[in-house]
């Protein structure tokens, strides 16, 4: 059977491992950091997969952290996945063909794997946006097993996945404008979110249209497109909605919904106000033109990837302020917080490293 070194895969989504430390060059690039945030954030680092080769050295350009801060990593059109272990090297991976490098291989299909989380018990779920499903990676036993059919379901697209602290799975649509739950064992709980084509218009605060809400019942709930979903300290589910320009958050037990940041007015006013009344994105007609990526810290402060106004904003939990941390990104891609640190990946091979003054 043929195999790919992890060279080749690397080297096909923007990164490669790095052969010595002589080869990772630090940029000492231009900090584009808001002094004026109320709490201190630094570029700790900036990195060029493109040129710095810094994937042995435990970077990933497109990342994941789970608990106890394994760091997984894939290859959307490479078609696999992995982790990494405490040096910086691959400790397993899973995809179709053998992965060069990588001490434990589990073979499977994963047709363009999209995001990754773990628990604790080191199990790992991969949601695959060319199939709309999500597969159960267990490394210790070396099997892989479709989880959710998405397409079976009726997924017009799929997003992320996301476990929580029950074991059960949210999954949100993009286009199809839904989020998913299923239990531990993949059996559908509930779909949340009006279908899209279904009369049921995302929420608006378009001139003529209802104001957005502060708060509905799950069965009220019409979102835009839906950019990305994170899981938040107390179990929230939080929805990024690219289509109605504004941030959402699931309460699972009282099954309510409620508007954390956003107006539903495209621009970037607002800042260092209220979150409510913050602007984002610049079209919401256009699939990227809202915001696009989002994080969540163990303190429940939201952090916003604005790509198409170049910035990131946080959403103080603490006082409910949106202020800017960083300007001047080009072509935002994706979002990861994990320990103080923020990672932002640019479409062009950027990574940069964000670092909490108290981290």
């Amino acid at each position: 059977m043929k195999t790919h070194s992890i060279e080749e895969f690397q080297t096909r989504m923007g990164g490669a491992r790095a052969g010595s430390s002589a080869r990772r060059r630090l940029l000492a690039a231009s900090a584009p950091v808001d002094a004026s945030s109320p709490r201190e954030w630094r570029v700790a680092q900036t990195l060029r997969f493109d040129r710095d080769r810094v994937y042995g050295e435990g970077y990933a350009h497109l990342g994941f952290h789970g608990p106890g801060g394994v760091a997984y990593v894939l290859g959307h059109w490479a078609n696999w996945v992995g982790a990494l272990d405490g040096t910086g090297a691959l400790a397993w991976s899973a995809g179709a063909l053998p992965l060069g490098g990588s001490p434990l291989h589990i073979e499977t299909e994963l047709p363009a794997p999209m995001f990754v989380s773990g628990t604790s018990e080191g199990l790992v779920y991969v949601s695959t946006y060319l199939d709309r499903s999500v597969r159960l990676i267990e490394p210790l036993s070396r099997r892989a097993t479709i989880l959710v059919d998405g397409a079976a379901l009726g997924m017009t697209d799929i997003g992320n996945c996301l476990v929580d602290g029950a074991g059960e799975l949210w999954v949100n649509e993009v286009e199809g404008r839904a989020i998913w739950h299923f239990s531990p064992s993949g059996e559908r709980l509930e779909r949340i979110g009006a279908p899209a084509g279904s009369g049921g218009e995302a929420h608006s605060a378009r001139p003529g249209a209802s104001p957005l809400p502060e708060s509905m019942r799950f069965e009220e709930a019409r979102f835009g497109w839906i950019a990305d979903i994170r899981l938040g300290p107390s179990g929230n589910i939080y929805v990024l909605d690219a289509g109605s320009l504004a941030l959402w958050s699931l309460d699972p037990n009282l099954r309510r919904i409620t508007r954390v940041a956003g107006s539903g007015e495209a621009g970037d006013a607002g800042e260092g106000g209220p979150a409510l009344l913050v602007s984002l994105g610049e079209d919401k007609s256009r699939r990227f033109g809202g915001p696009i990526s989002l994080s969540i810290d163990e303190e429940g402060n939201a952090f916003i990837g604005d790509a198409a106004n170049g910035r990131v904003l946080v959403v103080e939990a603490a006082t409910g302020r949106a202020h800017a941390i960083a300007r001047g990104l080009k072509g935002l891609c994706s979002m990861d917080y994990f320990e103080g640190r923020l990672f932002l990946p640019e479409d062009g091979g950027r990574l940069l490293v964000l670092e909490r003054g108290d981290a």
